[in-house]
């Protein structure tokens, strides 16, 4: 009496466990997106509660170049009453060090511009201000792609 498998019955068992590896890697990849936004979200609310701080104490937002700067790079790496900064350049109250910067991959690099109340790009006396990033999966209430976060709040 031969005891073993058929060829049918490995066939079978070999499609079942590729099907559920293909399964659970895309909700694997899924589940990584959506952290990957809400952790995003999050740092949004960090970065607007600093700056708005910032506002009360200086009764301005931060001033940056025209090209404005990315946040959690080497040159923004924290908020105080100097602004925007590297660590080492903070001065007076630090409402934020450390500044969160994009987690990759894809979405946009959190970058950061002072706007006059018009709307047009400042370096100084700013009244506004606005910070770019994207979400890769609706997330709440957001949908999926590019947004800005404002003094009054997250658009797009």
């Amino acid at each position: 009496m031969n005891r073993g498998f058929t060829l049918i019955e490995l066939l079978i068992t070999s499609t079942i466990i590729g099907l559920l590896t293909v399964v659970g890697t895309a909700t694997y990849s899924n589940v990584r997106a959506h952290s990957r936004d809400a952790r995003r979200v999050s740092d949004m609310r960090t970065i607007r509660n600093a700056i708005e701080t910032y506002f009360e104490q200086n009764s301005q937002y931060p001033p940056v170049s025209h090209e404005g700067i990315e946040l959690g790079s080497e040159g923004a790496k924290m908020i105080s009453d100097a602004g925007i900064t590297p660590f080492g350049k903070e001065k007076g109250i630090v409402y934020l060090q450390n500044v969160p910067f994009n987690v990759l991959p894809n979405g946009l690099a959190y970058v950061y511009h002072s706007k006059h109340k018009d709307g047009g790009l400042c370096d100084s006396a700013c009244a506004r201000y606005e910070v770019a990033f994207a979400l890769e999966t609706p997330t709440g209430t957001l949908a999926a792609g590019p947004h800005l976060l404002t003094e009054e709040g997250i658009e797009g």
